[in-house]
């Protein structure tokens, strides 16, 4: 079997793996999530359903679609015909990102998260697993009926992992999320920390300190000088850190709140920040509903923030 078909028969796998791992972010994402995607704004634009209940009976569907896919691709089973299904869905999926993107910018296309914005990335990246799938359906043969390529393994394994290579760069949000838990790696061997409760901690400084919030508004108040954590804990299902600063020259706390859905990155930022002696709130901020507000008159008002202050991350 020469590299080309073994390297085309190898895609069902891979195709049934991100279609798996697809649909179990659309189950994590919840209604809230599925409200802030291109999806729930095709179907209202075009009246395909009304009503959040059956716009999310509609999302299930979908999900179901893909875990149905995932796994025939996954069982390699009748690869001409599930790889030819693949190669449309994923057409499709192109072709949705494509309309999000020319009337809906700035709404996310719901493959992986809720948060991050659609791209001409993810379009792209429908494409080329349309491709894949068109590759394995020409191959038409199982890949665990698969024989060693005449020309060897190594040239195969090149090949898949470029194609994953590619793949990772063409997801921005899989890139973000990567990079966010290497930062917290780095900052758990520094700090010699061990176990989830402190890895949980970890990401949920990093997410603060990386947001924009944390940029433009404390690092601006504080005369960029970096706050320093000095509590943590967990409580209903939110990770807090409370952080020593300062607020235009007064000892300050800021106390941080972030709500995390694990890999899948929808998630909610609320920050509360207590100056002087008498400890008055001076400032609050949410990202969910985007609420910002200073309630001292003798501080600088700065503007408005994006609903995911991790957006400047990728500016």
């Amino acid at each position: 079997m020469n590299i080309l078909v073994t390297t085309a028969a190898v895609q069902g796998p891979l195709l049934g793996l991100v279609l798996v791992a697809s649909s179990a972010a659309k189950i994590r994402m919840g209604r809230d999530g599925l409200s802030e995607t291109a999806f729930a704004k095709l179907l209202e634009r075009w009246r395909l359903t009304r009503g959040a209940g059956r716009m999310w009976a509609m999302w299930l569907t979908v999900t179901c679609v893909e875990v149905v896919l995932g796994c025939l691709l996954l069982a390699s089973a009748v690869p001409r015909v599930v790889g030819s299904v693949a190669a449309g869905f994923f057409l499709l999926a192109a072709s949705y990102v494509a309309w999000a993107l020319r009337y809906e910018s700035g709404s996310s296309c719901g493959c992986f998260t809720a948060r991050v914005p659609a791209s001409w990335t993810s379009a792209v990246r429908a494409a080329c697993l349309s491709v894949a799938g068109a590759a394995y359906a020409w191959a038409d043969t199982p890949a665990w009926r698969m024989s060693r390529p005449t020309s060897g393994v190594a040239p195969v394994v090149a090949a898949i992992a470029a194609e994953l290579l590619v793949l990772f760069a063409l997801s921005s949000e899989v890139r973000r999320e990567a990079a966010l838990y290497v930062l917290a790696v780095g900052r758990l061997a520094r700090a010699r920390g061990r176990g989830k409760s402190a890895l949980a901690f970890a990401v949920a400084q990093v997410r603060v300190e990386t947001s924009r919030f944390w940029s433009e508004y404390v690092l601006a108040a504080s005369a960029g000088e970096a706050p320093r954590v000095v509590d943590s804990w967990h409580a209903d299902g939110w990770t807090y850190n409370e952080y020593a600063t300062s607020w235009y020259g007064e000892a300050a706390a800021i106390v941080t709140a972030v709500r995390d859905d694990g890999l899948n990155p929808t998630w909610r930022l609320t920050a509360t920040l207590e100056a002087g002696a008498s400890g008055s709130i001076v400032a609050a901020f949410d990202s969910e509903t985007e609420k910002k507000r200073s309630v001292s008159s003798r501080r600088q008002t700065l503007s408005p923030l994006p609903s995911d202050p991790l957006a400047a991350g990728q500016a």
